[in-house]
């Protein structure tokens, strides 16, 4: 297979200099440090069958083996260098389509508005950037919750306009997170989980969460791929759903984590889904069911989720 490489044009740009790049994170690969859109020659991409939601829930709901069932190995990367020099340019990108976007959008805003009914909850977003997927009426205000973010890049964070405070880390080269204990209700984690070598330590520290406090980790096939760990690149989206379950798992701390799909909200039987999501979170203390079936159409968006229990 033959592969075009062109530089993106018209509005999904990619800029030189200090300018921050702002073309969609699928348009392009990284090689040799320059930035190409790849274009298969005479392709035509096939989506592999979706997996159900029954499918989805069945990867966490399952006895976990003895030990961790992963490797150093399957934490190395294509591209072992210096993360903070990978993301030393701002890249001010969606990292999904604007309907997984929104599907996301709307997971928060509903888990908000169920399961913390009296007050807003205060927020650590790991792996932050500009956006931070919160409901639109978390704004940086010094009187309103408290929405701490940690990121790789102060310039992307500094745009972020949810964001009460921030604090710029290397996960993989430092994975504690400064805060003290107790100090959140919600732990988020969006789109990146595929690119921490030490997941286990990250989840760990995430014990900064309040008795009962939730993480939710969310995440797509859409990726960095030199960047990513070699059992995501190497694995499909339900290998990708046990990996972050067996994370909470053998992090120890957690309830049971539980799987969920999220897709586009404009299917036909979303309303349905919702309505019913809605009415069963208020009865139920388990953290996450399916919001909309997925019929191989957008990018796919996944949460595994778990509470803090000690």
């Amino acid at each position: 297979m033959c592969l075009n490489f062109s530089f993106s044009s018209s509005s999904n740009n990619i800029r030189s200099g200090d300018e921050p790049l702002t073309c969609s994170r699928r348009a392009f690969v990284t090689l040799g440090g320059l930035s190409f859109t790849a274009v298969p020659s005479g392709a035509k991409a096939v989506s592999p069958r979706p997996p159900t939601s029954a499918e989805v829930e069945k990867a966490v709901a399952v006895d976990w083996p003895p030990t961790f069932p992963f490797e150093a190995s399957d934490f190395r990367r294509f591209d072992e260098s210096p993360d903070l020099d990978f993301y030393q340019l701002p890249k001010l990108v969606y990292h999904i389509d604007d309907q997984a976007r929104k599907a996301l959008e709307d997971y928060y805003n509903s888990l908000i508005g169920t399961r913390f009914r009296d007050r807003k909850p205060d927020v650590l977003d790991l792996c932050s950037s500009w956006v931070s997927y919160l409901p639109e009426d978390y704004k940086r205000d010094p009187d309103g919750p408290r929405v701490a973010g940690m990121g790789m890049n102060e310039a992307e964070l500094k745009l972020n306009p949810q964001l009460t405070e921030y604090f710029v880390r290397d996960l993989n080269s430092n994975p504690s997170i400064p805060y003290e204990k107790e100090s959140f209700d919600v732990v988020v984690c969006a789109l990146s989980m595929d690119y921490l070598i030490k997941p286990l330590d990250v989840l760990k520290e995430v014990r900064v969460l309040r008795p009962n406090g939730q993480c939710i980790i969310s995440f797509s096939n859409r990726l960095f791929s030199t960047k990513a760990v070699a059992h995501w690149t190497g694995s499909g989206d339900l290998d990708h759903v046990y990996a972050v379950g067996c994370y909470f798992h053998y992090a120890g701390g957690y309830s049971s984590p539980s799987g969920e799909l999220q897709l586009h909200p404009n299917h036909p039987a979303t309303r349905r889904c919702v309505a019913k999501l809605r009415d069963w979170i208020q009865l139920s203390i388990r953290p996450a069911r399916i919001i909309s079936p997925r019929r191989g159409k957008g990018d796919p968006l996944y949460i595994v989720e778990a509470q803090k229990t000690s």
